[in-house]
């Protein structure tokens, strides 16, 4: 097996270790990059030919497409608590995405079951910060469970698996896990924000209770359940006794109000947003609300949206046409120091992703002293 492995060279650049797992939207590897020497985690979807007797996954298009729109997704996020793409491709006519490698990260409920209060509200707090961030940009996860939020060894929540994120107003199917899924979506009505804290909600209780809030064993009695009835809250504090502190059981209480808030049965019933659900938490632990931090502040600023500059993105798009046409060319975006011409050419990039296009992109600091005295003419065309 690791011999199989290590003959495929996925890109001309990513060297296959190990399967580190596997799932409905594709497989993800252990892999070395050797332009640079770095170990990450490359994802490929799994392309199964339905062949028309209906026993297939759907079109080649289709994956493709699916795959491409995790990787719009993830390629524009830069948040702290948010995996990081760091590349993407195609190999054999098969997309792939590689990501930061999270070694010996554990899921949501392995790292916060059986652990203090503070640490559980810690951990629920970070993963609020990621989907602020999310929301704020209409964007919908759609995902959200235990195995789709790891925590580094560092103790740092990371959310990923963005398969199913698509904009808010834009669903046109209902998706996700079963036991995570809010009753209006069991329902057939359009997913909203609060649909995402409703899956918060459920792993919160997990969190604290070590069992999911409804009977998972059967998925009829599971959905009745989810439609119609309210979670038994007393698993949330069993574990309380007379030694409990005041304190403590004034904590407890409001973190369950909490929770009880976040798996109400209409989305209405919910928090307005994460920001909110974050304060609550906070005043029921009598803490302060985290100050936002350097990182999240620069999560903001890299996400804001890019208006203007039609002009040079129409320029950009006919370039990339005519490359793929065999007629390839290279282009300096020059500006002011920021993100608008670093953002100008990922929206050009990433439009012509899913066709297949290879563009390289970087950056190039000018100075008025050549480094490799090129001389002026040469540089002149650069500036």
């Amino acid at each position: 097996m690791l011999a199989a492995f290590s003959e495929q060279l996925i890109g001309r650049r990513y060297q296959l270790l190990n399967k580190l797992g596997e799932g409905g939207m594709g497989t993800v590897y252990r892999a070395v990059d050797r332009l640079t020497g770095q170990t990450v985690a490359l994802k490929r979807v799994i392309l199964v030919e339905d062949g028309g007797g209906g026993a297939g996954t759907g079109s080649t298009t289709d994956f493709r497409v699916t795959l491409a729109q995790e990787f719009k997704v993830l390629a524009s996020m830069r948040h702290p608590h948010i995996i990081s793409v760091l590349d993407y491709g195609f190999h054999d006519k098969t997309p792939f995405v590689t990501m930061e490698l999270l070694e010996n990260a554990r899921n949501f409920l392995e790292a916060g079951t059986d652990t203090t209060l503070d640490h559980q509200v810690d951990l629920l707090i970070e993963l609020l910060q990621a989907l602020a961030y999310l929301h704020r940009r209409s964007i919908l996860h759609r995902d959200l469970k235990p195995g789709n939020v790891l925590v580094t060894r560092d103790g740092l929540v990371k959310v990923l698996d963005f398969g199913l994120a698509t904009e808010l107003g834009k669903v046109e199917e209902i998706g996700g896990t079963l036991g995570y899924m809010a009753p209006e979506l069991l329902m057939e009505q359009d997913a909203t924000r609060a649909a995402d804290l409703y899956a918060v909600g459920v792993m919160a209780y997990e969190l604290l209770a070590n069992q999911h809030p409804f009977n998972t064993e059967d998925m009829m009695t599971l959905v009745r359940q989810v439609i119609s009835e309210s979670p038994d809250l007393a698993p949330l504090t069993a574990h309380l006794n007379e030694d409990t502190s005041k304190e403590e059981r004034f904590q407890y209480s409001g973190v369950v109000d909490v929770i009880d808030r976040l798996l109400a049965k209409t989305p209405d019933a919910r928090y307005d947003d994460a920001d909110t659900v974050i304060e609550k938490l906070c005043a029921a632990m009598s803490r302060p609300v985290p100050k936002e931090s350097a990182a999240i502040r620069e999560s903001f600023l890299q996400a804001a949206l890019f208006v203007g500059r039609e002009a040079e993105l129409r320029q950009l798009s006919g370039a990339l046409s005519q490359a793929q046409r065999t007629q390839g060319s290279a282009w300096l975006i020059a500006g002011e120091s920021g993100w608008a011409s670093h953002v100008c050419s990922k929206n050009c990039v990433f439009g012509r992703w899913s066709k297949a296009s290879l563009c390289l992109t970087g950056r190039l600091s000018l100075m008025a002293d050549c480094p490799i005295n090129c001389g002026a003419r040469r540089c002149a065309g650069w500036r």
